[in-house]
């Protein structure tokens, strides 16, 4: 058997323990580049391959996984290759996987594009290894300077939503029903994780005291990505708590006549819920949400000194609406 004219040292840094993208990329470049170039993975610590009297390539694969800068959101693998010559010299590539991509996939793309960058190496992936397609929409090669870590600006992902929202609040005196609108602002500098703002106002009446009501609400809180779909349809399963402030107020009317009483109180709520989001194109995702408003306090309803309901503290909602990324 004739010796392999070069010989070429891998390095992998980074990835999931037991990812088998490292493996894939090996063996295909074992299979690409037989009796062209030895490929030996680097020992640990300071081994003895450089001392080889061939030429030598060494081909360091940092793989870094971080937020999608896209408005699509989820998670990103990077993957930045440094092949360092034998005369000194070095080229770098960088290759952006997401999370759909299989690893013998990206293992088979990683391959491919290091074939690319070899010096005067004449050779192909044989026939029975077809040839990865790395214009995949989902896959990103950049020959541009090697990053190895996601910028800092690409974590920071703005989303705003608009939902109309409807509140069941339970009383002893009746159900009392209130429809409105809510704004929230969702700002992700995690892939699953956000900080959420969200402010709501619902009018109704409350019928058993002849009564119009209205509820002003804000909180702040955590949005936790619990699921997350993609494929030929995107969705996202998110739990979401906030404390906050809410404002109920009641106003007396008659029949024909104009109101008669009000009153109107403050009070710490708590807000949560889960919503589910489906994106039917990039930066835009409709939602639907089930959740609650937990009032610290009931409100008693009184009209000329006397109590004709309550409102309880535990109050359903449910909400439809669209979300925009910023």
């Amino acid at each position: 058997m004739v010796a392999a004219l070069w010989l070429l040292v891998l390095s992998v840094v980074g990835g999931a323990p037991g990812d088998p993208t490292a493996a894939s990329l090996e063996a295909t470049l074992r299979g690409a580049l037989a009796g062209v170039a030895e490929v030996r993975r680097a020992p640990e610590g300071d081994g003895a391959w450089a001392a080889d009297t061939r030429p030598t390539l060494h081909l360091v694969v940092t793989l870094t996984t971080g937020p999608s800068a896209a408005a699509e959101g989820g998670e990103v693998t990077i993957a930045s290759l440094s092949l360092v010559q034998v005369d000194g010299g070095a080229l770098t590539r960088e290759v952006v996987f997401h999370e759909g991509d299989a690893p013998s996939e990206r293992g088979r793309t990683l391959a491919f594009v290091t074939l690319s960058m070899l010096p005067d190496v004449s050779t192909s992936l044989p026939g029975d290894l077809p040839e990865p397609s790395v214009a995949h929409p989902r896959h990103t090669v950049s020959p541009g300077p090697t990053m190895t870590a996601p910028r800092a600006a690409q974590n920071h992902r703005v989303w705003l939503e608009f939902r109309g929202v409807g509140t069941l609040g339970l009383g002893d005196g009746g159900a009392t029903t209130a429809w409105g609108g809510a704004l929230g602002v969702t700002w992700a500098p995690w892939a699953r994780l956000g900080l959420r703002a969200d402010l709501s106002a619902q009018a109704g009446e409350v019928e058993a005291a002849q009564a119009s009501t209205t509820w002003l609400a804000g909180t702040l809180g955590l949005s936790v990505v619990a699921l997350r779909a993609r494929g030929a349809v995107d969705l996202d399963l998110e739990v979401w708590l906030g404390v906050g402030a809410g404002r109920q107020s009641l106003s007396h009317y008659s029949e024909g006549g104009p109101a008669q009483s009000s009153q109107a109180a403050w009070a710490l709520v708590g807000r949560g819920g889960l919503a589910l989001s489906w994106q039917p194109r990039r930066g835009i995702a409709v939602l639907a949400e089930l959740g609650a408003d937990l009032v610290a306090s009931r409100m008693p309803v009184y009209v000329a000194d006397e109590l004709r309901a309550t409102l309880e503290p535990l109050r359903p909602t449910a909400s439809v609406g669209v979300r925009v990324s910023l």
